[in-house]
């Protein structure tokens, strides 16, 4: 079962999202400025808009306040924009959404496209990933490899290797030295060093 047929609802949550937002995506793009009457073709307005494709449209003005010179606007040259605008409210419900649906392949949130900046916790979920996500599945792998070929075999994803991971290796070398541990073995616990 794949983790988005697991959390299937996640999933379709995930599918509408991605359709509202095209739908506010593509919407008519367009900036409207107000034009005195006779200089536009009011009439043509709503087709222009629905094929406006980033252009500039020039609707009736409507500083003759329909009668009422009084109450006539007064921002009628400034242009208006027409065009996409997604609440937030959706666009962070998508966000979460993509955050769920990563965690649901064992991709932590530091890993994903809201990840976090900060390196530790990125590096903490580079290595949850390979022990709890990609390990496992490798021996999976294995053991139908084993019955397929007769003959045993085994694959080993559970030492993320890269200068990311240098580091706190190293840390936990001096650490394991100082408790009393001897070196070969303290190589041997992080990983740098075959048994």
């Amino acid at each position: 079962v794949s983790p988005l047929e697991f959390a299937s609802l996640t999933g379709r949550l995930g599918a509408n999202l991605e359709r509202a937002l095209g739908h506010e995506a593509g919407g008519a793009v367009a900036n409207l400025i107000a034009l005195p009457e006779g200089h536009q073709n009011p009439a043509g307005l709503a087709d222009a808009i629905r094929c406006a494709d980033g252009r500039t449209l020039l609707p009736e003005t409507t500083a003759g306040g329909y009668g009422d010179k009084m109450g006539a606007p007064r921002r009628d040259w400034k242009p208006e924009r027409l065009g996409a605008d997604p609440p937030p409210a959706l666009v962070q419900l998508r966000q979460h959404v993509e955050s769920t649906v990563l965690a649901c392949f064992g991709i932590g949130a530091p890993l994903g496209p809201q990840g976090w900046t900060d390196g530790t916790a990125a590096r903490e979920a580079a290595r949850r990933l390979w022990t709890l996500t990609v390990q496992p599945l490798g021996d999976l792998i294995a053991e139908e490899l084993t019955r397929v070929l007769e003959r045993p075999v085994a694959l080993d994803y559970g030492r993320p290797s890269g200068q990311s991971d240098l580091a706190a290796r190293a840390r936990a070398v001096s650490a394991l030295a100082k408790a009393g541990i001897t070196t070969d073995d303290a190589m041997l616990i992080v990983g740098w060093q075959d048994a």
